[in-house]
């Protein structure tokens, strides 16, 4: 058996986001140096400072997750390791006890793995779609 990674799937919908994230901070300027150049101060620059705070904030969030080419699951002989928790750790074959499915959310569905001490791990559909 080979050793296989699973990555995030970036698709069209993740970059059409960020790219409105990021438009929110230029258009926060925008408002800004119009409100600046007229002399108007008040609501336009509370108004201004949310959409380029929340936009970068969001947006940079969005973007450094799009730019992440690190795999997310890896499948080898040794085991099953998600590398979405704090610290990976290879569950072993022999500690599955079965696959289910969650269904709704706004992922989609979801892959359930069962693990014979009682406990599972979630594979959320944008990852093994």
């Amino acid at each position: 058996m080979r050793t296989v990674h699973i990555y995030t799937d970036h698709g069209p919908i993740s970059l059409l986001l960020v790219a409105i994230k990021l438009g929110m901070v230029v258009f926060g300027i925008v408002v800004l140096a119009q409100a600046f150049f007229r002399g108007e101060v008040g609501q336009v620059l509370w108004i201004g400072l949310v959409l380029i705070g929340g936009g970068a904030f969001f947006g940079g969030y969005d973007l450094i997750k799009l730019l992440d080419r690190s795999p997310q699951l890896t499948l080898s002989p040794e085991g099953f390791v998600d590398h979405r928790v704090a610290v990976p750790v290879v569950i072993p074959w022999d500690h599955f006890g079965s696959l289910g499915y969650r269904g709704g959310g706004s992922t989609g569905w979801t892959l359930e793995v069962f693990l014979t001490d009682g406990g599972h791990v979630l594979v959320p559909r944008a990852i093994w779609r």
